[in-house]
């Protein structure tokens, strides 16, 4: 379904591929010409090894999803006249009378998918919001508390290939702390035991609807030491044997044949 522009252009499509009684509005900004007249920086993201790196051989893993987070985030101020759609065509189905001339327009109050800022915007708040929820690390009823960084490398005497390389460690539970890492609005928990790691996820849950943005619940599940896979890696902890991740196959073969066209194209150069 298509609707004049006002200012700038959307794309709108309604679907139903969640079922007939679950309709969503899919838009794309990509159409509205604002991503050639606004900037947005560069920002990294985390891999596997980000959370890896805070957990050891009896963590567990618990997940949670950040629901509509674009739509969580405000759009800027200074967007908002040019985000737009000229609906005048459906102010008699919406039952709005208007005067000759006159047009009715909707603009856009939220940061839109498509748009070049709102991932960085959106992950930016995400991130405030991270430091309010890991809390006080001296609090001792905070599951992410810890007291000290502590140093395991390869050569030390009690060095221990199951615990990371340098950690945070909690001396009051005598353990790895809590930890939480997210890849856009994809959050993932690890504490050991398990339950700890499912305390965590709900209090992690909890300040998350606390600080206005949304958890969707109906994906949250127990904690695994064998979850689903996150930012393109499987993880596995086991007590005797360690921490493991694998990539799948596809993944694979997409980073070889990546590395195969760079080492093509190096190659022509150097023919040239």
């Amino acid at each position: 379904m298509h609707h004049k522009s006002f200012c700038t252009k959307f794309d709108w499509l309604l679907c139903s591929e969640k079922g007939d009684g679950d309709i969503r509005i899919v838009y794309d900004a990509t159409k509205s010409g604002l991503n050639e007249a606004i900037w947005a920086p560069n920002f990294g993201l985390p891999n596997a090894a980000s959370i890896l790196r805070m957990v050891g051989a009896e963590s567990s893993f618990g997940d949670l999803d950040l629901g509509e987070m674009f739509l969580n985030s405000m759009l800027d101020p200074k967007l908002r006249q040019y985000a737009g759609i000229d609906a005048t065509e459906l102010a008699a189905e919406l039952g709005i009378e208007l005067k000759e001339g006159q047009r009715l327009i909707f603009r856009w109050e939220r940061a839109l998918m498509g748009l070049k800022s709102s991932p960085y915007n959106c992950i930016r708040v995400s991130l405030w919001s991270k430091d309010i929820i890991k809390g006080d690390r001296h609090d001792i009823s905070n599951p992410m508390r810890w007291d000290e960084v502590r140093l395991n490398l390869p050569g030390m005497t009690d060095y221990n290939q199951a615990l990371p390389k340098v950690y945070k460690f909690d001396i009051v539970n005598n353990r790895l702390p809590a930890t939480i890492c997210s890849y856009v609005d994809d959050v993932r928990t690890a504490a050991a035991p398990k339950e700890e790691c499912d305390n965590t996820s709900h209090a992690v849950a909890a300040k998350i609807n606390y600080l206005g943005q949304q958890d969707a619940a109906r994906k949250q599940e127990s904690a695994l030491k064998t979850p689903g896979v996150w930012v393109g890696a499987s993880m596995e902890t086991d007590a005797e044997k360690g921490v493991f991740a694998s990539i799948s196959v596809e993944k694979w073969k997409r980073v070889q044949s990546i590395i195969g066209k760079d080492l093509c194209d190096a190659h022509s150069v150097d023919e040239s």
